[in-house]
């Protein structure tokens, strides 16, 4: 069986894309065939080290022409000519499965419909009408435009989500949204969760960082509260440490850096950038607590931050945000402390508190093993998308 991957936001070595989904088919038998985005500009094809057949797309010219949102609409999808590269390296082959993650690559649905007989799934890992109006910061008339372009995605990914043989989600926020508003039914929840084997027990003597945060770095993310409590940890704490891991925007480093100077922490701070995601279990190891301080914004009181799983993993406690997707997890699983992430008092009280009680520190590192290895794992969200294949086929 033939399957292709039509990722519009995300390039080729995307965690859940292609090592989790991508390769749990191909383990299984599946002919695996991804197309992505291309992360150098350059457009390619080839086979990877793993046997996955992949083409990288970019970004063509000739926009698609959009006058009344022309501004955001350019921002996230991309033009005429690149759907039209896509959808013919997609066509070249017969495949049984095509498999869309992302909003805008339901942009093929029509077509994929009209030329082949294939059965089609769409996954949806975000809610897309709250990403668009909490991610684009915005004043006057450009409010106005994207909240209507907000609500005009809405209904445009429900009805178009609902053309495919099967909705995947991610958590069932987003999975009740589409049965209580779509046409189709087959609608199934795949968690995020890891794919990190669990560690036996905590090796302390590892241990260099006493903070990590691993993600986007973006100030929706809570990074700047992370700082501040840093600044206030250090006073209790002098060698205080936290360790950022992830993609961070230029204008935001900038803001980053001058707080990290203007308070002395550079021996306190230490940023990373991107790393390959087969380094990131490395500095778990080193790393003693997990924060995952998610600001209260719409779109994070819906989507379940994955980090929290493999932060479980690797035995570490956890700091998160008081919201939903995280207390159904972190919380009821009793693995950390929650807190007002806009706080970042309250942020380091619970980081102390961690640190400077043992017992504190080993009932919260135990539950999160055990969690993972019994719940929270991999190999339960891929028996689920298994099956949906093979009930599709």
């Amino acid at each position: 069986m033939k399957i292709c991957i039509i990722a519009t936001e995300n390039y080729l070595y995307d965690t859940r894309m292609y090592w989790k989904e991508a390769m749990s088919l191909r383990n299984k038998g599946y002919n695996v065939t991804c197309i992505v985005m291309s992360e150098d500009g350059v457009e390619e094809q080839g086979v990877t080290d793993e046997g996955i057949k992949y083409f990288k797309f970019i970004n063509k010219i000739q926009p698609y022409v959009c006058k009344m949102f022309s501004d955001i609409y350019s921002k996230y999808t991309f033009t005429k000519n690149t759907f039209k590269t896509i959808l013919e390296f997609a066509l070249s082959e017969k495949y049984n499965v095509y498999h869309l993650n992302g909003l805008y690559s339901l942009f093929m649905v029509n077509a994929i419909k009209k030329h082949t007989n294939s059965k089609i799934i769409y996954e949806s890992r975000e809610f897309y009408p709250d990403a668009i109006r909490d991610y684009n910061i915005t004043c006057g008339f450009k409010s106005i435009e994207k909240n209507v372009y907000s609500y005009y995605m809405d209904l445009w990914e429900v009805y178009n989500a609902g053309k495919c043989d099967c909705i995947i989600t991610t958590d069932k926020f987003i999975n009740d949204r589409f049965k209580l508003k779509c046409s189709n039914k087959n609608i199934h929840i795949v968690y995020n969760f890891t794919d990190i084997k669990p560690i036996d027990k905590v090796n302390w003597s590892e241990k260099v960082y006493d903070m990590i945060y691993c993600g986007g770095v973006t100030k929706v993310r809570g990074i700047m509260q992370l700082l501040q409590c840093v600044n206030i940890g250090r006073k209790y704490k002098k060698n205080i440490k936290l360790l950022i891991i992830g993609p961070t925007e230029p204008s935001l480093k900038c803001e980053m850096n001058a707080f990290i100077n203007d308070n002395n922490l550079q021996n306190n701070v230490e940023v990373l950038g991107r790393i390959d995601f087969k380094e990131v279990t490395k500095y778990l190891e080193k790393s003693k607590i997990g924060m995952v301080t998610l600001l209260p914004i719409p779109k994070y009181k819906k989507n379940v931050p994955m980090k929290q799983f493999e932060y479980m993993a690797y035995g570490l406690p956890i700091v998160g945000s008081k919201l939903p997707p995280i207390e159904e997890f972190t919380g009821k699983s009793e693995v950390g402390i929650l807190v007002n992430p806009l706080n970042p008092e309250e942020i380091w009280e619970a980081v102390y508190t961690i640190l400077n009680d043992n017992d504190i520190y080993k009932r919260f590192s135990d539950n999160g093993i055990d969690a993972v290895s019994r719940k929270f794992n991999w190999d339960i969200s891929e028996k689920e998308l298994i099956d949906i294949y093979n009930k599709l086929l």
